[in-house]
Formats: structure tokens, sequence, C-alpha cells
């Protein structure tokens, strides 16, 4: 999985990005750098790692065993940045459920926002659909 990072010099904001497993180590970065992160984008993020692979009735039995939860994270992180989930209705990897969940509880930053593709899954976002909804929500905050 990937986690990719803009970081540009000068007046343009730092805008982290990370896609499923990526998403935990954007996270991470975005509470690194604090201030400077003025958006955290998360594509197909997951509430934790074990949460796609296990049913609820049997989480209590591994929860151990889950070093990467994101809705743990984004609770404990200091985080101020807007939010930004872009995920595929069709996710069959990481429920569509997950990036919802997380919005709805994200209290880092004052603006949030979840963005989802009719059609696409985990693996086939449509590279464009994401640059539109970036830029746009870019935009919408005024960065």
């Amino acid at each position: 999985q990937k986690l990719l990072i803009l970081i540009i010099i000068g007046s343009i904001p730092l805008v982290i990005f990370g896609r499923s497993l990526g998403s935990a180590l954007a996270i991470t970065a975005a509470a690194e750098v604090r201030d400077a992160c003025r958006l955290l984008v998360l594509q197909s993020p997951f509430l934790s790692a074990v949460r796609t692979r296990v049913p609820e009735g049997l989480m209590c039995m591994v929860r151990w065993a889950d070093m990467f939860s994101n809705r743990v994270h984004l609770r404990n992180f200091p985080l101020s940045a807007p939010l930004l989930v872009l995920h595929g209705e069709n996710d069959k990897v990481v429920p569509v459920e997950h990036g919802r969940i997380l919005v709805d509880e994200y209290e880092g930053g004052a603006r949030k926002k979840i963005e989802i593709h009719p059609t696409a899954g985990h693996n086939n976002m449509p590279p464009n659909w994401i640059l539109m909804e970036v830029s746009r929500y870019l935009h919408e905050l005024g960065i």
C-alpha cells in the first residue's frame, strides 16, 4: 500500500495523502507536522486493520493484535487539519462504512467530508476523480 506525502515549499499548503494501509501512516505523519498539515486526505481508510477481516463478535479475542487502528489514532493524535475521506461504494477490501465512521467520529478539525465514488472498489478508483475531489475540497476550504 502507498503513503504519499506532498510537501511543497513556500505558501502552498502541506497536504498529506494516504491510501488503504498508508492511511495509518498518513495520520501519524499529520500528527507529527501538526499545524503545517492543511489537509489530510485518506483514500479507502480502515477503522483498524483487524476489523477489515474479523467479524465484530470476535474482536474481543484479537483486539491485542490490532496495531493499525485509524479510529484510535484519529481520536488520540493532536490533529487540527481538515479531513477528506475518499472511498469506493463497491470496496470489498475495506467497507465504505469504515470511511463513514472515521469521518463521523473525527474531532480534530472543524471541517471534515467524505466523498464516495459510486462504482469504484478498493483498487480501481479513477485518479482523475481523486484529483478533482481533492482540488474541489481545497478550493472549498479556501486553500
